[in-house]
């Protein structure tokens, strides 16, 4: 959803905002993000939201795509760690699984990484 509206670009009234209830949502949400929705959301939803309300957002997602760095391409959780450093957050589990992934792409010999 948040992906076809970023794309799509619809005119919609400044109380008609998407993007904020989706980061609430995320925040306060008991269930896991899966990997495909945290690439996707760290992507678009800090276009769209305020400094504090991205940094809130990014920090959730970095906590939860460290649980499920199985599910997340090598390129987008280099991306995630983008995104974090723009907003001058750290996460040092998260950093630790993103440079395992990346190892063990470089020891394989690929020149690029897949994703």
């Amino acid at each position: 959803l948040a992906r076809a509206f970023d794309v799509h670009k619809p005119k919609l009234a400044p109380f008609l905002n998407v993007y904020r209830p989706m980061a609430v949502q995320v925040i306060n949400s008991k269930c896991p993000v899966p990997g495909v929705a945290i690439s996707v959301l760290t992507d678009t939803l800090p276009r769209h939201l305020q400094k504090d309300q991205s940094r809130d957002l990014l920090r959730c997602l970095a906590r939860c795509a460290a649980d499920v760095m199985w599910e997340i391409p090598a390129k987008h959780a280099v991306k995630l760690l983008e995104e974090l450093s723009k907003f001058g957050l750290q996460d040092a589990s998260l950093c630790r699984r993103v440079s395992k992934k990346v190892q063990v792409y470089l020891c394989a010999g690929y020149d690029d990484l897949p994703g």
